[in-house]
């Protein structure tokens, strides 16, 4: 079976990208804490993470989610954390590695 595709916008947010952040930046924290996890980066898939236009600003539904991204042949997996209005925001970390940096003036 195939998989929807679509065109979305990626952008990156460097708070995704401190490991020692508390979970509290994000519209999960809620529902990650109940899981044991406490820091950015003692999520599992940091720092591929970021906010999605799929968690609503309270979170919820939609956190803790995983999505693949491609571009230009490159692709990554997502775990959504946070909210964001539409599309993708991540991890710089995490968009560097998706498409050439340079392109993106990284």
């Amino acid at each position: 079976a195939a998989l929807a595709q679509s065109t979305v916008p990626v952008s990156y947010d460097t708070t995704y990208d401190n490991s020692t952040s508390s979970l509290n930046v994000t519209a999960c924290s809620y529902e990650l804490e109940r899981l044991g996890f406490t820091t950015l980066g003692s999520l599992p898939d940091f720092p591929y993470i970021g906010g999605a236009s799929v968690v609503p600003p309270n979170g919820s539904s939609g956190c803790g989610t995983c999505w693949e991204l491609e571009y230009d042949g490159n692709t990554v997996a997502i775990l959504a954390v946070d909210y964001t209005q539409e599309g993708f925001n991540l991890a710089k970390e995490a968009t560097a590695s998706q498409v050439d940096s340079s392109a993106c003036g990284l």
